[in-house]
């Protein structure tokens, strides 16, 4: 997972990983994820993940919510183009709120 590790959107993801049944491995490549010079340190970060010498399943690049400006580096052309040097699917995951909504439908209680 490509995010900052010290803001809500780590922390969220895993436990909605966990709510969902699932219990993989989760390593955080930290970066920066808004201000100047975040898109070369995401673009970076990816690069990063893509040379760990283990198995990746999937490449997750997320942050929480922001305005227009906190959340525009992940449309930088830098971290665009970091993305096609991935052998491994990618879920791109810009959120917007902290809060997680669990349908009715869902079979898991809320975590």
């Amino acid at each position: 997972m490509v995010t900052s590790p010290t803001g809500a959107r780590s922390t969220i993801s895993c436990k909605s990983l966990r709510g969902a049944g699932a219990a993989p491995d989760v390593i955080i490549v930290p970066t920066r994820v808004q201000g100047e010079g975040a898109a070369a340190e995401i673009a970076a970060a990816i690069a990063t993940a893509n040379r760990l010498p283990l198995a990746i399943d999937c490449l997750v690049v997320t942050r929480g919510g922001g305005s227009l400006e906190d959340l525009w580096a992940f449309n930088e052309e830098a971290v665009v183009r970091a993305n096609p040097c991935l052998a491994d699917p990618r879920v791109s995951a810009i959120g917007h709120e902290i809060d997680v909504t669990w349908p009715t439908w869902w079979p898991m209680s809320a975590p």
